[in-house]
């Protein structure tokens, strides 16, 4: 908290978490929930790995459900050990995450320029610090 106080741009904090698993405990519709929390990381992560930090680099919506549909496996977390053959990522699904991402500040894209339509809107990574 001190580095807080002092105002640096950057806090780091180390944190230990201890106790019983809340797995342990979990009830059907808990693990459901997590479930459905955890694929939409996953997704989000995948998104991330598709897009490059250039402009000139961007992608439109359509590329970038090429490459989830492509890479999607290795992201999806052992939760889904039992599903290999995941469906294809629907386009709604993308637009979703990509929105949240852009207003997280993860993520820029053309929106708001007089050329961007939907269709050829083009997505790409923002520089982010550590």
């Amino acid at each position: 908290l001190s580095c807080m106080k002092r105002g640096d741009q950057v806090c780091r904090f180390e944190v230990l978490f201890e106790g019983e698993s809340w797995a342990k405990r979990a009830t059907p519709e808990m693990i459901e929930s997590e479930k459905r929390r955890l694929s939409k990381q996953g997704l989000s992560n995948l998104v991330l790995q598709a897009l490059s930090h250039h402009e000139q680099e961007s992608k439109t919506l359509n590329d970038i459900k090429i490459l989830v549909d492509q890479n999607q496996g290795p992201y999806f977390p052992e939760i889904y050990k039992e599903q290999r053959n995941l469906a294809p990522v629907h386009i709604s699904q993308l637009h979703t995450t990509l929105t949240k991402l852009q207003q997280v500040g993860l993520v820029a894209s053309t929106i708001n320029r007089p050329e961007d339509t939907f269709l050829n809107r083009r997505y790409w990574r923002t520089r982010t610090s550590d």
